[in-house]
């Protein structure tokens, strides 16, 4: 059997089968029964009947399945109903091992299906949905009363199965009738051949203010049609709406009146056609509605459209006395109409404006995008907005923002478009002020550099403010020197470049620059004639210089900060269109405030970093010498108390023991204070070196188990089985676990436990050290690794230098160092160390 030709996937097929809506529906009881009929009449262990969908067999009925079929009641593949299906036929077998083609069938195998009998269920129009079916799991001679007992039973099933449909279609009809009754807004009702009611739908009873109930049987003529317009009896002979059941015609009037169930009565529009059935009249239906509303809404509808002519006589009005640019366009885009403003701004008159001649008094630089947005938007039926530059009588160009939307008719259809364009030069002048001085500050707190600085802040006003910018400073020593020389034309830049050897000096007290410097106050050069040339040529090569860049107008401005001027920056114009008016100035001296502010932060950042570099270098040295009267005040009190023959408390005993354990702690200080000095310079040397993991670990624990012991504490450490080893400076672990273990030895309580631990995690060893102590406050977490900061319940015991020089340790060998805490739980601090390849047993600077 080919699938691809079989009746298996025929649309119409598919389509019949659907319509019955049994598929995927629970087992029913009327189709149940059929199929226990079947195999007890036939004495089958298992029958079934089959709806048979393109890519599965549905069972809606079946008898002595097993699970999980019993369950799941689908199979997919091929089947033996395909067969039927494909054929349309009875199909009968024996033993389905005794045939080449049917042993193929999977349910064969999986089924174990010896005998088949299969009878086709057809529909009324010809299309096989599926079979009605018995099946063996031995071989079996079906005799011909068996297959016409399953043919009698499958014609059952397929009769309940088109009945259903044809009652269900049935209800279906009825019920869009109803609902078409129920939902059309005219009323409608139904009267048999004596003129009484035999039918009233909602809208009627909406209308007529009566309950369909109400007027069942009722004589609708006597009930609602008694009275004509002019409010004489209409007699019920007379009546045309009873022409339609007495005649058979159709009638159709307006004009009449219809009574409502309060009394009331509204002039009504209506027709009546008769009903016919076996060739004679029966009655009639009529539809009617109030064409009082319609009145009513034809006459707001004229008095809508007066207003509406009115308003636009006042919107008309509105438009001419606006201080903006209004127009309306046709349909098209074609411009209908300007404001007087339009007029009044640009000068062009009525005939230079119509159609596109508007056009020429935008910028041409802006056409190409207003011409490509408004095309775009009259195509698309959707408003938008652009922004452009509009020529004045004067012959200047102004920034003007305009916002166009369409005008839509009754129907939704684009009847028009109106535009207003409202000038925004000065805000988007001040905007790019604004955003002149944002990138301004970006550059001049992008370094401490302030020459670097002030160079980013002269490409920044190329070409912005000028076409040359020149920056010099104010010498500690009284010279001007010049930082920046930035040209707007690259072929000038070499020009640019040799201006930067030509800074004025301070005796030039005409120069420009100079005088800028000494009063603090702007200069401005209008016109950079040949007199002010020779006054800002600081040599006859300069002149020259000057000659080639040719000026022609410029402002100086110096840079000020705290009543003290650093140096200036210099703008220069080579295009005589550029005028430095009130505006311009104000923008260059925020420029100068804000770069005079950033040189001297840069200045102050250099004095202070000089200022912590000479205080490490004598924090260094005078650590150094100390160390050298502190060692031999701690070996002068060691040999005595070992030349004391006195075992006992002496008092001398005593005071040496005092001076020994001072000394020990002032050179504990003095080596924090080293270590601390050497770290922040990045002069910490390291001697690094391969260590195993557990070697080190035994190493801590021999070291700090007296300690423990003493504090009554309880020692852990513990490692993971898999080896690890790290190229470290081994001194300086040993001080990095020295540090964090003496704190925790500190602050947890006898009986308490010191944990340390060490494992393996993405390329680096983590070590852990952690206390049952008080744990530290969640606020406090920040500042731990902070020198000389210390906890409230500290006690000032320490220096507050041990975790800082522990973090400087870890973080010199590549790795890092966080703490966690929970106050009342205890204290966790967790660094690790780099997995590193064989180290190079050389020393190293950190």
């Amino acid at each position: 059997m080919n699938p691809a030709s079989s009746p298996l996937s025929d649309p119409g097929r598919l389509a019949a089968l659907r319509r019955t809506l049994l598929l995927d529906t629970p087992a029913e009881e009327s189709f149940d029964r059929l199929t226990r009929i079947a195999a007890r009449l036939i004495g089958a262990p298992s029958t079934f009947l089959s709806l048979v969908d393109e890519e599965r067999d549905f069972y809606k009925s079946c008898f002595g399945f097993g699970e999980p079929l019993a369950s799941t009641r689908e199979l997919s593949g091929l089947t033996f109903c395909h067969y039927v299906i494909d054929s349309g036929e009875p199909l009968v077998i024996p033993d389905t091992l005794a045939d080449p083609v049917y042993r193929q069938v999977p349910t064969v195998r999986t089924l174990g299906v010896r005998a088949y009998v299969g009878i086709p269920l057809v529909t009324s129009d010809g299309y096989t949905i599926g079979s009605f079916c018995a099946i063996d799991s031995h071989p079996r001679e079906w005799t011909p009363t068996e297959v016409e007992v399953l043919t009698e039973l499958a014609a059952s099933a397929m009769r309940e199965i088109e009945l259903r449909t044809l009652v269900r279609e049935t209800e279906r009809e009825r019920e869009e009738k109803l609902a078409l009754l129920e939902s059309t807004s005219e009323g409608i009702y139904g009267m048999d051949e004596r003129g009484c009611c035999t039918f009233l739908n909602r809208a009627g009873a909406e209308l007529l203010g009566y309950a369909p109930e109400r007027v069942m049987g009722e004589n609708m003529h006597r009930l609602i049609h008694h009275t004509r317009a002019d409010g004489t009896p209409y007699p019920e002979e007379e009546c045309p709406i009873a022409d339609a059941y007495r005649r058979g015609t159709t009638v159709r009037l307006e004009g009449e009146l219809l009574w409502r169930s309060d009394g009331t009565s509204f002039v009504a529009e209506y027709a009546a056609a008769p009903v016919f059935r076996d060739g004679g009249v029966v009655g009639a239906v009529v539809t009617f509605v109030d064409i009082t509303r319609r009145t009513e809404a034809e006459a707001e509808r004229q008095r809508a459209e007066g207003a509406r002519r009115e308003s636009e006589s006042r919107t008309r009005t509105v438009l001419e006395s606006a201080p903006m640019v209004v127009w309306t366009n046709g349909p098209s885009g074609r411009v209908a109409y300007f404001n007087q403003r339009w007029y009044e701004y640009t000068g062009r008159s009525r005939a230079e404006s119509e159609g596109v001649g508007w056009m020429a008094a935008l910028h041409p630089d802006d056409l190409p995008e207003l011409r490509r947005v408004r095309e775009r938007a009259i195509v698309a039926g959707e408003p938008y907005g652009v922004e452009f530059r509009l020529e004045g009588r004067d012959g200047g160009f102004r920034w003007h923002r305009g916002r166009v939307v369409p005008l839509r008719g009754p129907a939704g259809e684009v009847e028009g478009w109106i535009g207003s364009a409202a000038d925004i030069h000065d805000v988007r002048q001040a905007e790019a002020v604004q955003r002149f001085l944002s990138d301004a500050g970006r550059a001049l707190a992008s370094s401490l550099d302030y020459e670097t600085t002030l160079r980013r802040v002269a490409e920044l006003a190329v070409p912005r403010l000028a076409d040359l910018c020149v920056i010099d400073v104010l010498e500690e020593g009284g010279e001007i020197r010049r930082i920046a020389s930035r040209h707007a034309d690259p072929a000038r830049a070499e020009l640019a470049r040799e201006a930067e050897r030509h800074a004025p000096s301070m005796q030039a007290v005409d120069h420009p620059v100079v005088r800028a410097i000494r009063t603090g106050a702007t200069e401005v050069i209008p016109e950079w004639s040949g007199a002010a040339r020779d006054v800002t040529a600081t040599s006859p090569e300069h002149r020259e210089l000057m000659q080639k860049i040719d000026p022609r107008s410029g402002v100086v401005a110096p840079l000020t900060v705290r009543g003290r001027t650093l140096g200036s920056i210099q703008l220069v114009s080579t295009d005589a269109a550029r005028v430095y008016d009130a505006d311009t100035l104000a923008l260059v001296e925020e420029l100068a405030g804000r770069a005079a502010l950033a040189v001297d932060n840069a200045r102050l950042y250099t004095r202070a970093q000089q200022a912590i570099r000479q205080r490490d270098e004598v924090l260094g040295i005078v650590s150094h010498d100390l160390r050298n009267p502190v060692h031999t005040a701690f070996m002068s009190s060691s040999l005595l108390l070992d030349l004391l023959e006195d075992g006992g408390e002496s008092i001398q005993r005593k005071q040496l023991g005092i001076i020994k354990r001072a000394t020990e702690r002032m050179n504990r200080l003095i080596g924090d204070l080293l270590d601390v000095t050497r770290l922040e310079s990045g002069r910490l040397v390291l001697y690094p070196s391969s260590v195993e993991v557990p070697d080190l670990l035994r190493e801590v624990r021999e070291i700090f188990e007296p300690l423990a012991a003493e504090r009554s504490l309880e020692l852990e450490v513990r490692t993971e089985d898999t080896p690890a080893s790290v190229c470290i400076d081994p001194e300086r672990i040993l001080q990095v676990f020295t540090n964090l273990v003496g704190n925790a030895a500190k602050f947890t309580p006898a009986g308490g436990r010191i944990g340390i631990r060490a494992w393996r995690a993405d390329g680096a060893v983590c070590f852990s050290v952690a206390d049952t102590g008080p744990g530290i406050p969640r606020a406090d977490l920040p500042r731990i690794f902070d020198r000389f900061w210390q906890a409230k319940q500290t006690a000032r015991e320490g220096t507050g230098l041990g975790l800082p020089i522990a973090r400087g340790i870890v973080e010199a060998h590549g790795g890092s160092i966080r703490v966690e805490s929970t106050v009342g739980e205890g204290t966790t601090f967790v660094f690790t160390l780099p997995l590193a390849p064989p180290c190079d047993p050389q020393a190293r600077d950190a």
